[in-house]
């Protein structure tokens, strides 16, 4: 992977899933990078993010814009950038970049973190599931119960 001025960040095998829902008809699919130690190397230690004190990962994502990749790539990572800004919430940091696989040119794509409940340091058995519209939700119920009562 090259990352400013063609610098080489790293050079080594890592798995590969392709990701999406619609946007996996498209010709670039977005995809996830996995980093494990069975492909070399478990994670990765870079700072990808600019003023981001996080720079250990084992999972990112390159996205292709979803169902408005033909329009505008970066629409999604702007208004989530802009909304983190103004409610002061945690959000996915992003950056554009271009992409080679293989030496080959994918074109360019929303390189972004994976954001799950261990990035928040919980355990799965501290949050609960909401369902709302066919959509699975975990949730912190004490932060939920903070929020309902300052009503």
């Amino acid at each position: 992977m090259y990352i400013d001025r063609g610098d080489t960040i790293f050079d080594h095998a890592l798995g590969l899933r392709i990701k999406g829902n619609h946007s996996i008809n498209l010709p670039n699919r977005s995809m996830g990078l996995y980093w494990r130690e069975e492909y070399g190397k478990k994670k990765i230690n870079y700072a990808f993010f600019e003023n981001y004190d996080l720079n250990t990962f084992k999972r990112l994502k390159l996205r292709n814009g979803g169902t408005d990749a033909d329009q505008l790539l970066t629409k999604d990572a702007v208004l989530s950038k802009l909304i983190g800004e103004l409610r002061n919430i945690e959000i996915a940091n992003s950056r554009t970049v271009e992409v080679f696989i293989n030496d080959q040119y994918w074109g360019l794509y929303n390189l972004r973190e994976l954001i799950t409940p261990r990035h928040f340091q919980y355990k799965k058995s501290e949050l609960y599931k909401i369902w709302i519209n066919e959509r699975i939700f975990l949730i912190d119920v004490l932060f939920f119960f903070k929020i309902d009562s300052s009503r």
